[in-house]
């Protein structure tokens, strides 16, 4: 047996140990480690891709697509692979034409994981794909994907109404939303965004080790997207766009159609509005920034959340709460209006300078006599006129499904203590609330749902813009009945008075609205002219027709326009007249009113 030398023992045991380290690591290698490295290698050559859904389609009315999908391209990058990352960025944004901040600032918020692609523009043109791919070796990290964009076929026509879409903000992403997700960001976009958006799926792609696609992988399963749903709105875009161009002509305002007897909603404008296509591709801050310092805020929708003294139109509100509290009857009448009336130290002017003389309450609201409703608002007083206003609707929103809509403000006592503290204001204030100034504010969408509950008989229905989805299968689902919001809190009586009173404002001679008195349709409806601390009168007009079996209820707000008989009512009737298919007529001139002598009248007055 041969004794080898002990040195020798000693290198074969170093030997085998060292063998029986590298046995061991490469048997942890290549069998305990398996499952990590292979998924590590399958990570390196599989990308996993979002199989984005397709956005269900925005109808109105009479099926005219209002939003729809285009074939398009974005872009992502795939940080881990993607070095040196600011040479690839500066390289990309020199393709893109993006500044280099605009993608790190993409990269810096995103709110996923470094292993998953980040969309860094979207909506790129066939040009911009066609030199992306020409320097994908350069490009390291870049992968396009095939989606489709947002597109607004009308963009003016109603981008508040009908929204936008827009990547989703941290607040607004739920754990687990793809990173390829869109989220509506204004209007039908956002509030059904949940029916609108479908489901995504998966899809895995191979791609080279500098991240370049080669094709499908065909070794992991695919799970398939579903679709969102088509929606049919309640609007009639024929409408729309007429009310648009309209309303274009006089300048900045809004106009509002419903149907009063369902509350769909058939027109609703701004103007002026803004393009939501901007918002589907690369958005550059200096366009953002030119939008937003606009000085006629074009994304204000003043519809919903324009807040606006509703002036004169709200004085059936203050008629209706003197009958209501028996405080009034429709045959009473107050001092004579000479122009004005003193209260305390301060002396409160009428619209019309020469004044209107005595009137009882539906002469008041033919003429809109202001002298009239200051005498009644100091019946009512500040209280009980807010809490009969808040009954009325105001003050709150009208739950038309439509996001942010603005609840108005209607103040009563507490608020004025809030503001001036307890005895630091007067009664006086009750005279500027009666004739729809001081500090009541509205939005014109409350204002119609008023004027529809008081042409529908005391009851509006729930406004809504949505008529019916078309389901993926195919199927169609309707909406639920129409949905009643809170009666007025008037008498059928009291309602009759105001109906009575509107149709005289527009077919009396001596009406404030004579010139839309058509021979071939019964319009009632009242003016207003809203006093403006930033400019000129506000022009307000809100009608519905026709009077007997009313069809639609219109309100127009002008702004800074003057008076609401010679801007916002002449607004209205051409609306009307398209609406109904009416011929165009001259405006017939205006009537002159005689001015009774006070010592002739002989009448006792109540003050």
């Amino acid at each position: 047996m041969l004794d080898f030398p002990l040195r020798y023992r000693v290198a074969a045991a170093i030997a085998g140990a060292l063998f029986l380290v590298l046995w061991l690591r490469l048997f942890g290698l290549q069998v305990l480690s398996e499952p990590y490295y292979s998924a590590v290698a399958r990570d390196n050559r599989i990308q996993m891709a979002v199989d984005v859904a397709r956005r269900g389609l925005i109808f109105d009315r009479n099926a005219t697509i209002v939003a729809q999908n285009d074939p398009s391209y974005s872009v992502y990058l795939m940080r881990p692979k993607a070095r040196p990352l600011e040479l690839v960025v500066g390289r990309l944004a020199a393709v893109l034409d993006v500044d280099t901040s605009l993608i790190l600032n993409r990269l810096r918020t995103s709110q996923l994981p470094r292993f998953e692609p980040v969309r860094v523009a979207r909506h790129i043109s066939l040009e911009t794909v066609c030199r992306l791919e020409e320097q994908h070796e350069m490009l390291p990290g870049i992968m396009l994907q095939y989606e489709t964009t947002r597109r607004y076929p009308d963009p003016a026509g109603g981008s508040h109404l009908i929204g936008y879409v827009d990547e989703p903000t941290a607040e607004e992403t739920a754990p687990g939303m793809p990173s390829t997700s869109f989220a509506g960001a204004r209007g039908v976009e956002k509030f059904y965004d949940g029916l609108l958006a479908g489901q995504n799926g998966v899809r895995y792609m191979e791609v080279t080790a500098a991240g370049q696609v080669v094709g499908v992988s065909h070794d992991e399963p695919r799970t398939p997207s579903i679709p969102g749903e088509d929606l049919y709105l309640t609007v009639d875009w024929n409408l729309q766009h007429y009310c648009r161009e309209a309303l274009a002509k006089r300048g900045t305002g809004t106009v509002v159609c419903l149907d009063p007897k369902s509350g769909a909603v058939l027109a609703m404008v701004n103007e002026p509005s803004f393009d939501p296509n901007l918002f589907s591709g690369i958005l550059k801050p200096e366009t953002w920034t030119e939008v937003v310092n606009d000085s006629t805020h074009p994304l204000l929708d003043r519809a919903l959340k324009g807040l606006y003294p509703p002036g004169s139109t709200s004085k059936l509100v203050t008629a209706a709460a003197g009958l209501e509290l028996g405080l009034i009857a429709t045959t009473t009448r107050f001092s004579p209006c000479f122009g004005g009336m003193q209260f305390g130290n301060r002396y409160f002017r009428c619209w019309k300078p020469e004044g209107h003389g005595s009137l009882d309450l539906e002469g008041a609201i033919e003429h809109s006599c202001d002298v009239y409703f200051y005498q009644l608002g100091m019946r009512t007083g500040v209280q009980r006129w807010a809490e009969f206003a808040r009954k009325c609707g105001f003050g709150k929103p009208t739950q038309i499904d439509l996001p942010n809509e603005s609840g108005g403000l209607v103040p009563d006592s507490a608020y004025y203590d809030r503001r001036y503290g307890k005895r630091g204001w007067t009664a006086s204030l009750v005279l500027n609330l009666a004739i729809g100034q001081g500090e009541f504010l509205v939005t014109p969408f409350q204002l119609a749902v008023f004027y529809a509950a008081v042409a529908n008989g005391g009851t509006a229905a729930r406004p809504h813009v949505l008529r019916a989805v078309s389901l993926a299968g195919g199927a169609e689902s309707v909406p639920k009945q129409i949905e009643y919001l809170d009666p007025l809190p008037m008498s059928r009586a009291t309602i009759q008075v105001l109906q009575s009173s509107l149709r005289r404002v527009v077919a009396s001679p001596e009406g404030t609205a004579h010139g839309l008195d058509y021979p071939d349709l019964e319009i009632a409806g009242k003016t207003g002219t809203a006093q403006n601390p930033h400019g000129d009168n506000h022009s307000w007009f809100a009608c519905y027709a026709p009077a007997a079996d009313p069809q639609i209820v219109v309100v127009a707000l002008v702004e800074n326009a003057g008076h609401g008989s010679e801007v916002a009512a002449p607004l209205c009737g051409e609306i009307l007249r398209h609406y109904f298919g009416l011929p165009e007529r001259k405006r017939p001139a205006a009537a002159t009113v005689a001015l009774p002598d006070s010592a002739a009248l002989g009448e006792k007055y109540e003050f």
